[in-house]
């Protein structure tokens, strides 16, 4: 698993490791279609995380 991870760019063009990621791209797109013929709106929102997203140095003085 740490050469797969390490390797990630190279070892993600092998069939087998991309299928998966195409079952799920053909499932949103699905659903998304689905959704967008009953007239839905897709929204996109921000998410709230418990820590930090930007760090910024701390000065103390």
């Amino acid at each position: 698993m740490p050469t797969i991870l390490d390797n990630a760019p190279v070892a993600l063009r092998h069939p087998r490791s991309r299928a998966g990621f195409a079952i799920t791209a053909a499932s949103v797109a699905g659903y998304r279609a689905a959704l967008d013929a009953l007239g839905f709106t897709e929204v996109h929102t921000p998410k709230i995380v418990a820590t930090a997203t930007e760090s910024s140095p701390t000065t103390t003085t």
